[in-house]
């Protein structure tokens, strides 16, 4: 097997199983990128009014709401938000209130297949940590909750963080 034959192999390999056009206008691109339960990730195209950056690729909101639905918060704790932050750092992604999403202009047009890559490994990437954050702390407050010492001084000092964070997103939706 020869670099050339999987060029060759792959060249047909597509990023977009299926797309339509969604109410607003948009097109939807099912990508063949999945989440942990199987289910594909979808992101979306569309136009915006921006000189520089005609167009944005964006996952709507997807990756926050499909960990609602998971009863895990993504602003819940600094720890979330600073995995959040690296991730999208790392992948030239940014994140506005909750959505996910990568400026595109039109002579990066062409360059499209990258920033879909792009978007979907951060959807995984932060579904994936934010998921292992919350299952490490629920193991930990039943380690605590079990007798073991270090873990009830964990809990409490986690317990502590999270009513504090909690009380500061309180306040910040009163001020909006």
């Amino acid at each position: 097997m020869h670099c050339e034959e999987i060029k060759k192999i792959v060249s047909n390999f597509s990023l977009i199983r299926e797309c339509d056009t969604i109410l607003n206008g948009m097109l939807r691109l099912s990508t063949p990128f999945q989440n942990i339960e199987g289910s594909f990730i979808d992101l979306y195209i569309g136009e915006q009014n921006d000189l520089y950056s005609p167009y944005i690729l964006t996952d709507l909101g997807g990756t926050s709401a499909y960990l609602f639905d998971m009863n895990i918060k993504l602003y819940a704790t600094k720890k979330r938000k600073r995995i959040m932050h690296d991730i999208c750092v790392s992948l030239g992604v940014i994140e506005d209130n909750g959505e996910f999403k990568i400026p595109i202009g039109k002579e990066e047009l062409k360059e499209l297949p990258e920033a879909i890559v792009r978007l979907s490994q951060a959807c995984i990437r932060i579904k994936e940590k934010i998921r292992n954050v919350k299952k490490l702390y629920e193991q930990a407050k039943h380690k605590a909750e079990s007798g073991n010492f270090a873990y009830q001084l964990a809990k409490l000092s986690l317990e502590s963080h999270l009513e504090e964070l909690l009380q500061i997103e309180k306040n910040n939706r009163k001020m909006i």
